[in-house]
């Protein structure tokens, strides 16, 4: 919700100071910026807390420079450093990270100075920017004390207005001036014509960003950064080495623009707009000393250098006190010897850390206590004793709306909605560099408004705690049953009080109306005990009673008790895989792990990313990604096949919703939102006893818990994958063909049966058979053969190669065509066939499909790009080859020759043969010859009809007349007819004919 917007509180917060207040009154209260809260002095004293401090340079009581001592002062002791006496000017520099009290050390300083010490204040504010400083600021302050207008703030609107409006003619002007200027300045410059055109546009669009528009803290209105000057060669126009400027040649030039831009408009420097600004005070009050104060000194910018030479100049007629604030960046340019000894630095927060000396875990609920304590302050609900410089809560005002409420007991009337835990758990549960006072005001802030706001059911179950780390857990069936009270638990709870229970105060049950309408009647679930006082909610070291139902998929034997008790018996009593005893009352190894990182599971429910937490985080992904594995069969990409994805082992199947990278083409984004916390403790167990190979890691349990959305998951995964490697045509094919997947597979199976047996013609039919046959395929022996003779010897290997995949095509079929184990869908392939061709299905795919993975395989060494490149290749070596026969002579030859051979007739005459002198060339040959079946001979008319008479002329037709014709060729029937040595110079159509012709001449007739 934006600060503009003021909301009003829901009817149901119990609490009734809150009804008084609206959403702009907690931005006030908690705003991060001390300025905010400054314009209502009641609110800043009220709220602020006395800053300690290290002082680390200046003064003669300083520390010493040569040791880099550092003392320990008090706000206070800083306040004593300005003297209204001093004669020359002076600065306080208070230095420190973000959000470490700087600015709340201004503001207070501020205060005094002007309340006190009737000091006059310039305040510079940290969101400001230097043109509003230098035309509204300081123009106002000289107005407001002297009842005069500054002679040169109407140059510098001008200045400002023509930079808003003109800002290409403003910069055009001011560089061609800087650039002159510096060369008269002594150093060596030189541009060349669109050199200077694109430093104009470059500065035209720095002088509007950097000088007029609002700014980030920290960021330094320089018109040319030292990065921007190393990056853009347009702007080094210095022939000097970089040794011959006092800082950067890039602070040189920005500052040449500057004082250009100054010069055109007629306008003074800072320092000297500061100078005339003084002499007035001393024209008009003598000795009254005014007070510049920079919450971020970086607004500066251009002019710090000089503004540092003022500050520290010898001048006893100077009368600025100054307070400067930044972080060390902003202020390194205040850091030379002359300014060292004459000005006092203090730094806010403790070397190499944010945090301060005033914020600790003991001092964390008493500062925040005030900020809280203000909402009832206004009615005397909430007032303190500060005598002692702490905050002793006194008793309510009689009629005060505490007074009279009965809600809250005095642990925590000054920290409703919270408590002393809750604060503490919040302080020690940042990361160590955000225990900054703005970090705890900024969480506190924020979970009081959601809670305000009604969009979480109470303080506990706020969204900025996410990222806060708090250990403390309830048991499981709490997370299970009645969640909302685990957090509760979690951030209100004592855990000292019981020792299997946390005990939480029952007002805030009540006030968050999480109790039911008749608490004496109703029992509340997960074992949840209500007191006259206090709620017992069962912790992590609870035991439920025996004759407590147990969870889906566990057995009384695997129960919580074993959980949370050391159910592995043998590690418990054996002690740990060392041989050492365990810790922990006698915990195993294994339970000392999963109570450690239990605690931990709430923050990783809601921040999965945040490297606090990479240890449970590890534990997960095991159990996640080991789940998958089961779901989906080792990554396979369907169920009941072989073909998988092989993960690599440095990543996992998904990844989280707040990753900042987006998820691979074998990743899912898996939302932890999507299980219920109880079930991630669950995950959390299941992940640490596979990690550390626990016998008690039950899969089989956990999926009967989880199973249904990670099998969800797992089908997401599956589908996924399958989409980018096997849906997307552009991965096979080229030139976006009408194909898919599936027509590749069952091409490349058609191919691998013809090549099996090319003298089966290939239809729906003739596949079905061979698939149901359930034999193993291999390149025609005899066809190979001829292919030794035919082919070069590349051509041969890729088709060799291609048949080495046979298996795994047939498993794809299996998987894609087949309806059950034995038989393919014949309906299906019979529309294939009238609408695909296997030669220009496979001819169309990508020679080299780079998009295609080579993680997709069934095994190392069958990856289904390479059978995507061998099917490829095997189609274009035959393609080349089919130019290379026409006449099919073999075929025509077995068809004229061998059609209507009756090989019975033939084996007895040969056998009659055998009692008369014959040729025995002649009769050897006949004999091998008749050593053939009819079966045998039949089959390679059938193969010669096939070739001549079924097929077409299409190329698939083309190259499967040709593949027959070599197995023809190389067939030992036609091989057996060819050696037979008829001696006659007649010819015959027919060779049966012939033969009985041959045969009548020795035996006569019968």
């Amino acid at each position: 919700m934006s600060s503009e917007t003021a909301s009003s509180p829901p009817d149901d917060l119990f609490c009734p100071h809150f009804h008084e207040k609206d959403e702009s009154d907690l931005r006030s209260l908690f705003s991060r910026v001390a300025a905010v809260r400054a314009e209502n002095p009641d609110l800043f004293w009220f709220t602020h807390r006395p800053i300690e401090l290290f002082q680390t340079e200046g003064g003669v009581d300083g520390p010493s420079l040569e040791t880099d001592e550092e003392r320990v002062v008090t706000e206070n002791d800083v306040y004593q450093d300005f003297s209204g006496s001093r004669n020359k000017n002076f600065a306080v520099v208070i230095e420190g990270e973000v959000g470490t009290g700087k600015s709340e050390l201004c503001v207070a300083l501020t205060h005094r100075l002007e309340n006190d010490a009737d000091r006059p204040i310039l305040r510079v504010d940290k969101d400001t920017d230097l043109m509003s400083m230098l035309t509204e600021d300081i123009p106002e302050f000289y107005q407001d004390h002297f009842d005069e207008t500054l002679e040169t703030s109407s140059q510098f609107k001008r200045l400002e207005d023509d930079i808003k409006q003109r800002p290409r003619m403003v910069a055009s002007q001011a560089v061609y001036t800087a650039l002159l200027e510096i060369g008269w300045d002594g150093y060596e410059t030189s541009t060349t014509p669109e050199q200077e055109d694109a430093i104009v546009e470059f500065v035209a669009e720095r002088i509007r960003d950097r000088l007029v528009e609002p700014r980030q803290y920290g960021e330094e209105p320089n018109l040319v950064t030292e990065q921007e000057y190393e990056q853009n060669s347009f702007l080094q126009v210095f022939d000097e080495d970089a040794d011959a400027f006092e800082g950067h040649p890039a602070e040189k030039l920005s500052s040449g623009f500057w004082q250009a831009l100054l010069d055109q408009y007629d306008t003074p420097p800072l320092t000297d707009l500061l100078e005339e600004v003084g002499e007035k005070f001393k024209e008009e009050y003598g000795d009254k000393r005014p007070v510049a104060v920079f919450e971020d000194f970086s607004i500066t910018g251009m002019q710090a250098r000089q503004l540092r030479k003022f500050m520290e100049r010898d001048n006893p007629g100077d009368n600025w006190d100054f307070i400067v604030a930044g972080t060390r960046d902003s202020t390194a340019v205040l850091h030379k010897r002359t300014a060292e000894d004459r000005f006092r630095f203090y730094r806010t927060n403790k070397q190499n850390s944010n945090q301060v000396l005033f914020l600790d875990d003991e001092t964390a609920v008493d500062f925040i206590r005030p900020y809280l304590g203000y909402i009832k302050h206004h009615d005397g609900s909430v007032r303190y004793d500060r005598d002692d410089g702490g905050f002793t809560l006194l008793n309510p005002e009689p009629g005060s709306l505490c007074a009279t409420c009965g809600l809250c007991d005095d642990s925590f009337r000054d920290l409703f909605p919270f408590n002393q835990q809750f604060i503490e758990r919040i302080y020690t549960g940042l990361d160590e560099s955000e225990q900054s006072p703005r970090e705890l005001i900024i969480v506190v802030f924020e979970t009081v408004l959601e809670y305000f706001n009604g969009t979480s059911t109470c303080p506990a179950t706020a969204s900025p705690l996410n990222h806060v780390t708090n250990r403390v857990a309830a048991h499981d069936d709490v997370y299970r049953e009645a969640e909302v009270f685990a957090h509760v638990a979690k951030w209100y709870g004592d855990t000292d009080r019981y020792d299997e229970y946390i005990a939480v105060n029952r007002a805030f049950l009540e006030a968050f109306g999480l109790l039911p309408e008749n608490p004496a009647a109703d029992d509340l679930p997960a074992n949840i005990e209500l007191l006259d006082d206090h709620v017992k909610i069962p912790g992590v070291e609870y035991i439920p009673p025996e004759d407590e139902e147990t969870e889906p998929g566990e057995t009384d034997e695997d129960d919580e008790s074993e959980d949370e008790t050391g159910g592995d018996e043998e590690e418990s009593e054996g002690g740990d895989e060392d041989g050492e005893s365990g810790d922990g009352g006698g915990l195993s190894r294994v339970e000392r792990i999963i109570n450690e990182q239990r605690g931990y599971v709430d923050n990783w429910y809601t921040n999965p990313q945040d490297e606090s937490y990479v240890e449970t985080d590890a534990y997960l992904r095991t159990a996640f990604t080991d789940l998958i594995n089961t779901l989906t069969q080792d990554y396979s990409l369907w169920t009941d096949c072989d073909l998988r994805y092989n993960l690599s082992r440095s990543d996992d199947p998904f990844v989280y919703p707040s990753a900042e990278s987006s998820p691979s083409p074998d990743q899912i984004v898996l939302d932890p939102q999507d299980f219920q916390r109880s079930d991630v403790r669950e995950l959390l167990k299941y992940g640490i006893r596979s990690d550390e190979a626990d016998a008690s890691a039950d899969e089989q349990r956990i999926l009967t818990l989880v199973g249904g959305q990670l099998t969800e998951y797992a089908r997401q995964w599956r589908a996924k994958v399958r989409e980018q490697y096997i849906e997307d045509t552009s991965v096979y094919y080229k030139y976006d063909p009408p194909y898919g997947f599936d027509d590749f597979v069952l091409a490349a199976y058609a191919w691998i049966v013809v090549l099996d047996d090319p003298w089966q013609e290939v239809t729906a039919a003739t596949l079905n058979e061979r698939f149901a046959e359930g034999e193993d395929y291999a390149l025609d022996t005899t066809l190979e053969t001829a292919l030794t003779d035919e082919l070069a010897p590349e051509a041969q290997e890729y088709i060799e190669e291609f048949m080495e995949y046979a298996e795994a095509f047939d498993a794809l079929v299996a998987e894609r065509l087949a309806v059950n184990d034995s038989t393919l869908d014949l309906p299906r392939l019979r529309r294939w066939f009238s609408y695909h061709d296997p030669q220009d299905v496979l001819s169309r795919l990508r020679a080299d499909p780079d998009e295609l993975s080579s993680r997709v395989r069934f095994d190392t060494d069958t990856k289904l790009v390479d059978m995507v490149t061998k099917a490829y290749r095997m189609q274009k070596s035959l393609d080349q080859q089919e130019d290379q026969m026409q006449e099919y002579s073999t075929a025509r030859t077995a068809q004229d020759e061998l059609a209507g051979t009756d090989m019975a007739r033939i084996h007895d005459k040969v056998d009659v043969l055998d009692n008369y002198e014959v040729d025995r060339s002649l009769y050897e040959s006949l004999l091998q010859f008749d050593s053939y079946s009819q079966a045998e001979v039949d089959e390679v008319v059938a193969a010669s009809q096939l070739c001549l008479d079924t097929l077409g002329t299409s190329t698939q037709d083309a190259i499967h007349k040709m593949l027959i014709e070599y197995k023809l060729m190389e067939h030992e029937v036609i091989e057996a007819f060819n050696d037979i040595d008829f001696e006659t110079g007649e010819s015959s159509s027919s060779f049966a004919p012939y033969f009985q012709e041959v045969s009548q001449y020795y035996v006569g007739d019968e």
